[in-house]
């Protein structure tokens, strides 16, 4: 038996009923969505050829949903025919047509057409499988958003007048607006108008994969219950421009008498090339961003270049028979996924639909025209919406003005000026942006760049052996898509090797990032994502606010965030990873040890350490006590029992920066005393604490009445000066080879 047959005889009936219903259900919202396209394709052209249009549209998304759902890595993958594309070849066919009606030769505009569509197909499919081929895609990632944004709001401009050049029999420019501004026409738009304001109200209201199918279903059932409670036949319908007419009555294709090839003009395909260009350029961005909102919405990888390579196969294959554009769409898949498609066959029975609908020609005749002009008009909408209302509070001023003027030139002009601005833009603002990367980047570990906490030398050792879980990103100029992809593919490699100890805490210095592109967002949402995968935190450092708000608006910063945690310096956020580390560990509570006993720890080879208490002034501290300001002369050192002390220097512009924090079992103040030279810092207790005073005038004392105990002491000195030497030493030797 054949293993499809047999895995379908097998599977449970709760799934087969399952999968079947979902792909039903896909299937009406993909027919009539081809349906739309393929008006779109031909709105410029005489109605007989709109029959071509949605035979061309029809066939490509059955053929291509079959090529991707069983070449994705995705099972629930779902395509879409390109509104993009159609959109650019709808303004040239109109202009072909003109053309060559003009010249005597209108009989050449479908075939010339038709010749422009599928090799609008079959370039862009080679594109796309180059693209993913040799792993192009990541070049494509540079691409500034808001000129893909720019590109896609002059589409949405573009159908949107389509759409109503359905209703009002072509027409274009001013006869547009007059056309449309009479009774006839505006009868017609009644309808379409209102199911579009339902389509709005119910997808605000209700975030359920039944709203559009049943909406579509509802208004044809309507539109024909009016009829035939009006009494008017289907034919008087039709022929009244209400409802769609059968292929069969208009499949013009079939009056071309085996010249259908010979009537193709190609200096008038030549000379609207330039709309090959654009597709060729802006279908490709549309297929990566719509991969990568699969994989943020499904939390599921579906690798780009993989993708690329089959939805470029597919229209390849397509593009040879004439058949339009169709590529992944998000929207559609995220449909399929709530109607519960989980295996292949609910989109190969999606497709299954789509050829019924395409065999099955009279059916057209049952689709009313406002339902394709609804549909039509909110595409153009959603495009204008996102690109033109959302993304003002998305983007930077410049971004969104970079994305207004491209759709200015486009809506104004033509499409093609259009992508000659966002070519230049996106050249501008790469050279622009890319000319404030700076070198330095560096990658440590927690055991390689502890924080300034000054520790007892048992958590010293602990953080040393436990550091490796804690690891420092220090990033640097303006993040683009493809620069944080990158540091993505890192994290991921790092939290995946199992020969390095378990991740916990990932760091992200911003302090060095000038800027960052509304694209790169992305990547930190999915950076999120994967840090919930592999159970560890980020931490975010020094994050500026207009960064800040854009990683919170992209939804990778929550409030109450419990994967997420920002601090304003590194140090901070570094210390309270290691705080982290430490509550994980049982240790015995040593900061509620008198400084009596441990002396004793610090002297090992005095027999009297209690000796030393001789010499000391005890100083009880809370939170701001000044233990010694910036330019003080040095007069002493203090011993720390308990409590907190961060040194904070003080900078030129008023600021200050916290450079270490010393606690319990630790001294403060004995570079300056060795040194004699003024203090170069503050010392401040962060927390209630006991000090203990040893003055200069001490430990001369000392020195002359026990000069055994004062040698000890030295020593002990000048050992904790050489570590903190050493470790500097190699931080920074680290930080050099990492540069």
């Amino acid at each position: 038996m054949n293993p499809l047959l047999e895995r379908l005889r097998t599977m449970p009936m709760q799934v087969l009923v399952s999968e079947m219903t979902a792909g039903l259900l896909m299937g009406l919202v993909l027919t009539t969505d081809a349906i739309a396209v393929g008006l779109i394709l031909m709105a410029g052209l005489p109605s007989g050829a709109q029959s071509v249009g949605i035979l061309m549209a029809l066939l490509s998304t059955a053929v291509t949903g079959v090529v991707v759902t069983l070449g994705s890595r995705l099972p629930i993958a779902v395509v879409g025919p390109s509104v993009e594309a159609a959109a650019i070849l709808s303004v040239a066919a109109g202009a072909i047509h003109r053309e060559l009606s003009q010249s005597g030769a209108s009989g050449s505009s479908l075939p010339t057409v038709w010749a422009l569509v599928g090799l609008s197909s079959v370039l862009t499919g080679l594109a796309l499988w180059s693209i993913g081929r040799f792993r192009w895609s990541r070049f494509l990632q540079f691409v500034p958003y808001p000129v893909l944004g720019g590109f896609l709001a002059g589409i949405g401009w573009l159908v949107v007048q389509v759409g109503f050049s359905l209703v009002a029999n072509g027409a274009e420019g001013m006869d547009l607006v007059h056309q449309v501004l009479q009774s006839e026409t505006l009868l017609k738009l009644l309808p379409g108008l209102g199911l579009m304001a339902v389509l709005m109200a119910l997808e605000r209201w209700f975030d359920h994969f039944l709203v559009l199918p049943l909406c579509l279903l509802g208004a044809i059932a309507l539109s024909h219950g009016v009829r035939l409670g009006l009494g008017v036949p289907l034919e008087a319908a039709i022929a009244d421009g209400w409802f769609l007419s059968p292929l069969r009555d208009s499949f013009v294709i079939q009056n071309a008498e085996g010249n259908f090839l010979s009537q193709i003009h190609l200096p008038t395909l030549m000379q609207h090339s330039g709309a090959l260009v654009g597709i060729v350029l802006l279908v490709p961005l549309v297929l990566m961003f719509e991969a990568v909102g699969i994989e943020l919405a499904l939390k599921q990888e579906t690798n780009i270049d993989q993708t690329l390579k089959v939805n470029g196969i597919a229209n390849m294959l397509i593009g040879l028979g004439g058949g339009s554009l169709s590529h992944l769409d998000l929207a559609n898949t995220l449909i399929h996924q709530k109607a519960g498609a989980t295996l292949r066959l609910a989109g190969l029975v999606a497709a299954g639909c789509i050829l019924l609908a395409l065999l099955s020609r009279n059916l057209l005749a049952y689709l009313p025209t406002f339902v394709v002009f609804s549909l039509t008009v909110l595409a153009g909408l959603d495009l204008l919406v996102e690109w033109l209302y959302q993304s003002w509070f998305r983007l930077s001023r410049m971004e969104y003005g970079l994305v207004f003027g491209i759709f200015l030139v486009i809506s104004a002009v033509d499409f093609l000026p259009g992508i000659g601005l966002g070519i230049l833009a996106a050249c501008v603002v790469f050279v622009v942006n890319y000319s404030r990367v700076q070198a330095e980047r560096y990658r440590l570990s927690g055991a390689d760049h502890p924080s300034s906490v000054q520790r007892s030398p048992v958590l010293q050792q602990i953080l040393q052996a436990e550091g490796k879980q804690i690891e420092i990103l220090r990033l640097q100029g303006y993040l683009f898509f493809g620069t944080t992809t990158q540091l993505l593919s890192q994290v991921r490699q790092r939290a995946d090797d199992p020969d390095l100890m378990p991740l916990r805490f990932l760091v992200l210095d911003f302090r060095r990032v000038s800027g960052m592109d509304s694209s790169a967002v992305l990547s930190f949402v999915k950076l999120r994502q994967l840090a919930v995968q592999h159970s560890f935190q980020l931490v975010f450092s020094e994050v500026r606010s207009p960064l800040e708000r854009q990683l919170r608006q992209g939804g990778c910063l929550e409030e109450e965030d419990l994967v997420c945690h920002l601090f304003a310096e590194l140090d901070r956020g570094v210390e309270w990873c290691e705080n982290q580390i430490l509550l994980t560990i049982p240790l015995r509570r040593q900061r509620s040890l008198p400084l009596a006993l441990q002396l004793q720890n610090w002297f090992p080879h005095l027999d009297d350490a209690s000796a030393l208490m001789d010499y000391l002034e005890e100083i009880s501290g809370e939170v701001g006590y000044l233990l010694f300001r910036h330019g003080d002369a040095p007069d002493g050192l203090f011993f720390i029992e308990s409590g907190q002390i961060s040194i904070i220097l003080e900078l030129a512009d008023g600021t200050t920066q916290r450079l270490q924090t010393v606690g319990a079992g630790n001294i403060v103040g004995e570079r300056s005393l060795y040194a004699r030279i003024p203090h170069t810092s503050s010392a401040v207790a962060e927390k209630p604490c006991t000090l203990y005073w040893l003055s200069a005038q001490a430990l001369g004392r000392m020195e002359n009445e026990a000069p055994t105990l004062a040698a000890a002491f030295h020593r002990f000195v000048l050992h904790r000066l050489t570590e903190q030497l050493i470790h500097r030493e190699q931080t920074l030797k680290r930080l050099l080879e990492d540069a």
